[in-house]
Parts: C-alpha cells; structure tokens; sequence
C-alpha cells in the first residue's frame, strides 16, 4: 500500500482522477515530471518509480483529505484474502500464519485514520470482518492438521517401538513432535490474537459472535490438554 520501493500505479491514475476528470498520458506525464522537479520520485534503470518514506507520510494527508485511504485499505484487504488455506497451494500454515499480522497492521491504519468514525465506513468494516472470519478459518483449518499429524506419528511411533524399543523410539520421534508442539502453540497464540481482534471490530452489545469464537478456542485447547 505504501511501498517505498514502488508507488502503486493506482496513486497516478487516482491523482489524475481528482485534478483532471479522467486519465490522459500527457497529464501523466506532467505529474511524474512535476514530482521528479521536487525529488518526491526517482527513476531507476528498469524505468521503475520510487518515492521516500518521508514522502509517501506527507501524501498520507491528501490520502485521507481525497478518500483514497480507504481505496488502498481495500486493495491491501483484497491482497489479504488472495493468500489462504482455501486459494493457496502451499499446505502449510506458515504464510496463513503471516496474514494475522499483515491484517492487524491494516486495521490498525483504518481506527487511527477515521477513528469512531470507522463505523460508518461500513463497506470496509465489512471487509475487515470477512477477511478476520477467513483467516480464524484457516487457523482452525490447521489446528485440525496439527492433531491429525500428531495421531499419525503415534501410529508411527507404536510401530517403531515393536522393532527398536520405547526410550530409541523416542528419541528419534522427539524432533517431530517438537515441532508440531511448536506450531500447535503457533497457531493457538494467532487464533487467540484473532479472537481479541474479532471483539475489537464488533459495537457495543454484540459480543456473542466472538465469544463462540473463543468457545471454539477453549473447547479445542481443553481436548489438547486433556
């Protein structure tokens, strides 16, 4: 959304948007030149554009002056949901698990944005919501692969210990076991993180929703445990 490296070509057709009524090469042309005047942008060799930190903070005002904010949000929403368990081909939980900060960090920029106001920016609130269910989803989705992997290895583990004894078993399983309990308590901190997220998205007097969600965490947490 604010790429140091790259400003997004939405950010030029936007601006022509709002000054000229609609898009036109030569208006193009003239911002880039006019931004390039005040060492806003460089060109690099393969004809890319980039823009400071600096600068790209200073433009946050005219985001939010224009509604452009909330387009960006929604691009980097939209982003959000293009990685999950359901479209993704890799089957681990590790990028599922990155998707929880990335979308903390958005919402963190719609409240200081529009602050109580965020509630009327009803479209995106939505967004946000169905992106948070997608994501506590997917974290289900792999807590559940977790246990079954864990079954699968005490199959395997039993079958070991016929040919090579219970202590030498053990060791060589102790690895694998490590490391599904540190995705397990991975995956339980996101959802936990997500749960608290879902409450902080809801009005006042609609806390039922997330407490089944916490529900569903505890009852899960408990099975582990017990």
């Amino acid at each position: 959304m604010f790429d140091h490296q790259n400003i997004p070509e939405e950010f030029l057709v936007t601006y022509l948007s709002l000054t000229y009524g609609d898009e036109r090469t030569l208006e193009r042309l003239r911002a880039i030149g006019l931004l390039k005047a005040f060492s806003f942008v460089s060109s690099g060799e393969d004809n890319s554009i980039s823009m400071h930190r600096l600068i790209q903070l200073a433009m946050r005002r005219w985001l939010i002056k224009e509604d452009a904010m909330e387009y960006f949000l929604r691009k980097a929403i939209l982003t959000i949901q293009g990685v999950s368990t359901l479209t993704s081909d890799d089957d681990t939980s590790t990028r599922v698990l990155h998707n929880t900060s990335h979308i903390l960090i958005a919402l963190s920029i719609f409240h200081s944005t529009f602050g109580a106001n965020m509630w009327s920016r009803t479209n995106t609130l939505e967004m946000f919501k169905l992106t948070i269910l997608a994501i506590y989803n997917d974290l289900i989705f792999h807590l559940g692969a977790n246990g079954l992997a864990e079954e699968v290895l005490d199959i395997r583990l039993d079958t070991k210990k016929d040919r090579l004894g219970t202590e030498a078993s053990a060791a060589i399983f102790a690895v694998y076991y490590r490391a599904l309990y540190e995705e397990r308590t991975s995956i339980i901190r996101q959802l936990e993180i997500v749960v608290h997220t879902w409450r902080f998205m809801l009005p006042p007097g609609t806390s039922n929703v997330w407490e089944i969600c916490e529900a569903d965490l505890r009852g899960y947490s408990s099975r582990r445990s017990a």
